[in-house]
């Protein structure tokens, strides 16, 4: 039970260290970019056994697997979208114009979106 717990509490520590490089260095988030490339590193796996599975115990077959890969690609489109939306708050700030009689200031509203 202790080595089993020695060997995963260094690889968390490894892994943090690694990712902490990474992003020293300005490559990017490194412990997200870990972690991406653990995933995408087993999903060529994965596409097979669920092939594998889908096309050999009659579960549901090609039909099934076709849409798995539709409902996949439209989480992946609605994550895309939803990182590239903006929400446009209109700003309002005030803008001071001198005029000739420097008694008189006047303040004019600008309107923007932030």
């Amino acid at each position: 039970m202790i080595p089993a717990v020695i060997i995963l509490v260094s690889g968390c520590v490894f892994a943090m260290w690694l990712g902490e490089k990474i992003t020293d260095k300005g490559i990017g988030n490194g412990i997200s970019l870990l972690i991406m490339i653990g995933i995408i590193a087993t999903m060529p796996q994965s596409f097979v056994q669920e092939f594998v599975s889908r096309t050999t115990n009659n579960n549901g077959g090609l039909m099934f697997i076709l849409i798995e890969v539709i409902v996949w690609f439209l989480v992946i489109l609605a994550s895309v979208l939803l990182v590239m939306a903006t929400r446009q708050i209109p700003v309002q700030y005030a803008r001071r114009t001198a005029s000739e009689d420097t008694k008189r200031t006047l303040w004019v509203l600008d309107s923007t979106y932030h």
